[in-house]
């Protein structure tokens, strides 16, 4: 994440569902009284969690950006293996969205570039997408404990 300005002066702040705090540069974070905050060693521990930055002005004004989420996009092989494991077509769609899987899943979310949740869905083999308004997504399917198994690009026409 990213904020600009002169003069300014920042503090990056992690939700981790119990509520905002500071963050300090220590650990896997870093530039956390910067315009820009970086998270190194990220695990799956803080899927989910929200990063804002509050910026004050040389003159006193403080503002406060808008959250991000933070999502985790999956690389051992064991996520490889789920990626292949599960179809989703036809990509681009204009409504109906045909799911294809040789693994379990519980449930899936479609997420906005904004990481806000437009749609969730249950685990068939057949969703409606016509109300999502044309664009980008991603579409995460979840195991029983909410796990990611699969991230999958969705395009909506």
């Amino acid at each position: 994440m990213n904020v600009t300005g002169v003069g300014n002066t920042y503090q990056w702040q992690e939700n981790d569902g119990t509520g905002f705090s500071n963050l300090s540069s220590f650990g896997i974070y870093s530039g956390t009284n910067t315009n820009t905050l970086n998270i190194n060693g990220v695990t799956v521990s803080i899927q989910k969690y929200e990063y804002r930055c509050i910026v004050t002005s040389s003159d006193g004004c403080k503002d406060t950006t808008q959250a991000g989420v933070l999502y985790i996009s999956l690389t051992g092989l064991g996520e490889i293996d789920n990626e292949n494991s599960l179809i989703i077509y036809p990509n681009p769609t204009r409504s109906i969205l045909n799911i294809e899987s040789s693994i379990s899943y519980k449930d899936g979310k479609v997420i906005n570039s904004l990481g806000e949740i437009v749609m969730m869905f249950d685990n068939s083999k057949k969703t409606d997408v016509s109300s999502i308004v044309a664009g980008t997504y991603t579409n995460l399917f979840y195991s029983k404990n909410q796990t990611i198994l699969v991230s999958k690009k969705l395009i909506v026409q």
